[in-house]
C-alpha cells in the first residue's frame, strides 16, 4: 500500500523535507559562489593593470599572492568522478569566467535539481569528496597564519611593518638628540654674536690707550 496516497499527511512532509534540502543546496551554492567570488575579486584587484599601464596594488609583485591566485582558480576544477551525472561545477551548471568569477547557468541547474537533486546534494555537501569542503579546505589552508601561504605572508608583512616601525623610532629619537645638539649650539652663537659689540668697544679702549 502506497503510504503518500492513503495518508496526503506524509506526502505533505515529504515535500517539505524536499523543499528544506533544496533551499539549504541553495544557500550553499550561494555561499560557495560568494565567497569565491570575493576572494578573486580581492586578488584580481591587486593585478589590474590599465592600457597605459597604471593602476595596480601594493601587492602586485607579491608572489604569495600569485600563488593564491591560481590555488583559487585550480579550486574551480574540482572534479568527483564518482559522483555519477554530477562531477564537476560545469555538469552542474556553474562556469569559470575569464577573470575567474563564477556563472550560474539557472535552467541547467534548475534541470539538474529537479533530476539529479541526490548528485547535485552530494557533489556540493559531501564531507569526504565535496565541493564545498574541498574549496573551504583550500581557503583555511591559505589563510592559516602558521602554514598557509597568505597567512605566513601576511605574517611576514607584518613583521616587516614592525621592524619599519621601529627604524623609524630609533630615526625620530636620533633626530631629536641632533636637534636638541643643534639648539644649544645656536644658542651659544647668538650668545657670542650679543656680546660681540661689548667687546669691540672694550677693545678700541685698550688700542686706544696706546
Amino acid at each position: 500500500m502506497n503510504c503518500q496516497r492513503q495518508f496526503p499527511y506524509f506526502a505533505l512532509i515529504d515535500l517539505r523535507r524536499r523543499i528544506q534540502h533544496h533551499e539549504k543546496s541553495k544557500k550553499k551554492r550561494n555561499k560557495i559562489r560568494v565567497r569565491h567570488h570575493t576572494a578573486i575579486k580581492d586578488i584580481n584587484t591587486q593585478f589590474a593593470i590599465a592600457s597605459d599601464g597604471s593602476g595596480g596594488g601594493p601587492l602586485e609583485a607579491d608572489g604569495s599572492l600569485r600563488e593564491a591566485q591560481s590555488a583559487l582558480l585550480s579550486a574551480v576544477t574540482f572534479s568527483n568522478s564518482g559522483n555519477h551525472s554530477i562531477i564537476n561545477l560545469e555538469s552542474l551548471g556553474i562556469s569559470l569566467n575569464n577573470d575567474g568569477t563564477l556563472s550560474v547557468n539557472q535552467g541547467t541547474l534548475a534541470t539538474n535539481l529537479a533530476g539529479h537533486f541526490s548528485d547535485v546534494q552530494n557533489f556540493l555537501q559531501s564531507s569526504t569528496n565535496g565541493f564545498a569542503n574541498n574549496l573551504d579546505a583550500l581557503l583555511t589552508n591559505l589563510a592559516d597564519p602558521s602554514a598557509g601561504t597568505l597567512g605566513l605572508d601576511a605574517k611576514s608583512l607584518a613583521q616587516t611593518s614592525q621592524d619599519l616601525g621601529s627604524h623609524i623610532s630609533d630615526l625620530q629619537s636620533n633626530l631629536a638628540v641632533k636637534q636638541a645638539n643643534l639648539i644649544l649650539v645656536y644658542s651659544q652663537v647668538n650668545t657670542t654674536l650679543q656680546e660681540l659689540p661689548l667687546l669691540q668697544q672694550q677693545l678700541s679702549r685698550q688700542l686706544g690707550s696706546f
